[in-house]
């Protein structure tokens, strides 16, 4: 539905349906920071793309949200709150079960001595437009589609910006040898999951550098 029925008009209910989606995805930070969350659909995508379709009604607030997202800013204090109260919980909890099953330990024990491979990497240099901690696979793949984040930028376009980049170039910099990544070259670039082909009209900088503010 449009942002307004006429100018100075609002559509009815907007706002309101604004304000839960932001609300949906506040509460899904709590559980990304938790680590126990299972999704096996793709609820979390949706309600990327609701908040962002949200953002001529509450742009400063779907900023706000998507710079978290983007690992731009500090997390919302009372998401914050949130988490830490989650992993309290969780840890009570964990102490009940070694304290009734004897052979939790026993597992724990048999995980940790796995072996683990990995390829040899080079760190490459930090860029200071990319995101300080690892972005939430799916936020990415949302922002890296093209026309999720118009929204955002037609009411914040240095927002839009800010977070566009930072889903583009990865928390950790580095090139990778080993037999995958032989035939390709690695520049610190995260890859684009719903670009394929890899074509210019499918870029969200194509439609960064079309939309009309």
């Amino acid at each position: 539905m449009p942002a307004e029925i006429e100018p100075g008009r609002p559509f009815p209910y907007r706002r309101e349906l604004a304000e839960l989606a932001l609300a949906m995805a506040r509460e899904l930070q709590v559980l990304q920071g938790g680590g126990r969350h299972r999704f096996l659909d793709d609820s979390e995508s949706r309600i990327y793309a609701a908040v962002f379709a949200a953002a001529p009604d509450c742009p400063d607030e779907v900023a706000a949200w998507a710079l978290e997202m983007a690992q731009r800013r500090p997390w919302n204090a009372d998401v914050l709150t949130k988490m830490a109260e989650n992993r309290r919980k969780q840890r009570a909890e964990h102490e009940q079960r070694q304290a009734t099953d004897e052979n939790i330990e026993k597992r724990v024990q048999r995980k940790e001595k796995v072996p683990t491979f990995g390829p040899s990497v080079r760190p490459l240099a930090a860029v200071a437009a990319g995101p300080e901690r690892r972005v939430e696979r799916h936020f990415r793949e949302r922002c890296m589609q093209s026309a999720t984040l118009v929204p955002l930028m037609r009411v914040r376009p240095e927002a839009a910006a800010e977070i566009l980049l930072a889903t583009t170039i990865e928390e950790s910099p580095e090139e990778r040898y080993d037999r995958s990544f032989s035939l390709e070259k690695e520049y610190g670039l995260e890859f684009g999951y719903t670009c394929h082909p890899t074509m210019y009209w499918q870029s969200p900088f194509l439609s960064f550098l079309q939309v009309k503010l």
